[in-house]
């Protein structure tokens, strides 16, 4: 039985391997505790993306067929067009899916760079840039914006569970930020020689229309929701080995992952603001374990195993978990502050739906 027992924690262990990591640190309490707030950083991440792609969906649907429905409206809709997808199990399941949503960010890069450059005078001297905000709000809510494109920190370690090359993943992690950062500065260097400053937190938003940019903004709405689908899926993994879930498509996995999905939808229907939640969730959930659980984590390990550290590790461990408390502060009590100004002016979904 003892044997049964410890093969199970193995198993266990393999599955999840932060949450190993995390009993291996501070013990049975602590490995409850991350795993409750990687799977809370999984859930929160999913809110930006829903309303990233419904309003997506908002600007091209009142584009090409003149509806004028809210994103209130359009995260029904989101929510039900990427619901098929969730009866797949695990990552080895939605290869095509990862292909997918890697080769759309590609084109959507390329597609914006254009609508940038086919851009004409008039339409930028028509354009009305957002006011600008203090150096100490910027500076905030860039750490939550740029930790937010960092969000597969808290599910890496279970997605490498599910890679036939393991040994891979450093490789793979390397190639993948090499690419993202070159296509972001791609982008990010011809608005700024373009516009200079004059952004908002959704581009696409701020661009004419025409062909370029509503193939643009299709591709970006299967491109966002195939993410979120490939994202939330730790969720539903942590959660079905928890409430004992078959790992089959059967009604309790429906109702498990239906169940998530709708509490995703509600949280984004109270909280409607793109660009704050991107700031909230990538400062108050991604941030931790970017910044503070890794060097933790691998300094406190090599004490245990080794009986010292080496200085130096302590002083970038040190380093960089200062730079994540201070950074977390900071991106969570702008953001905070933002979506309390931007409820006065804009409320829930829920006051308009009961108000109206």
């Amino acid at each position: 039985m003892e044997g049964l027992s410890e093969e199970r924690l193995r198993i266990s262990d393999l599955r999840y391997p932060l949450a190993a990591l995390a009993e291996k640190v501070g013990g049975e309490h602590f490995r409850r505790f991350v795993i409750f707030l990687q799977n809370l950083a999984i859930f929160a991440a999913a809110v930006p993306f829903l309303l990233l792609a419904s309003e997506t969906l908002q600007r091209l649907v009142a584009d090409l067929a003149g509806v004028r429905w809210s994103v209130c409206e359009w995260l029904f809709v989101t929510t039900a067009l990427m619901t098929p997808l969730l009866c797949l199990g695990t990552p080895k399941d939605l290869r095509v899916v990862t292909w997918l949503g890697g080769l759309s960010m590609v084109v959507v890069t390329a597609l914006t760079f254009t609508s940038l450059l086919l851009e004409t005078r008039a339409e930028r001297r028509a354009y009305t840039a957002p006011p600008s905000l203090p150096p100490w709000f910027s500076l905030a809510y860039c750490f939550g914006a740029v930790a937010m494109q960092f969000d597969i920190h808290p599910v890496i370690l279970t997605v490498q569970m599910d890679m036939q090359q393991r040994h891979r993943l450093p490789l793979a992690v390397m190639v993948a930020c090499v690419v993202g950062a070159a296509l972001i500065l791609v982008v990010a260097g011809a608005v700024f020689a373009i516009r200079g400053s004059d952004v908002t937190t959704n581009l696409l938003h701020s661009l004419p229309g025409g062909p370029v940019l509503h193939a643009t903004l299709g591709i970006v709405v299967v491109q966002v929701l195939l993410c979120l689908v490939l994202g939330i899926n730790t969720l539903f993994q942590n959660l079905e080995a928890s409430l004992s879930v078959p790992d089959e498509c059967g009604w309790r996995r429906v109702l498990v992952r239906g169940g998530v999905v709708m509490a995703v939808l509600a949280v984004s229907e109270a909280v409607p603001h793109f660009g704050a939640t991107v700031e909230l969730v990538g400062g108050l959930f991604a941030a931790p374990f970017i910044f503070i659980f890794p060097p933790a984590f691998y300094t406190i390990i090599k004490y245990k195993a080794c009986g010292r550290v080496q200085p130096r590790d302590v002083v970038v461990a040190a380093n960089l978990v200062v730079l994540g408390v201070v950074g977390c502060v900071g991106a969570t009590v702008e953001s905070l502050s933002q979506i309390a100004v931007l409820r006065t002016s804009t409320p829930s979904c829920f006051a308009d739906f009961f108000a109206g």
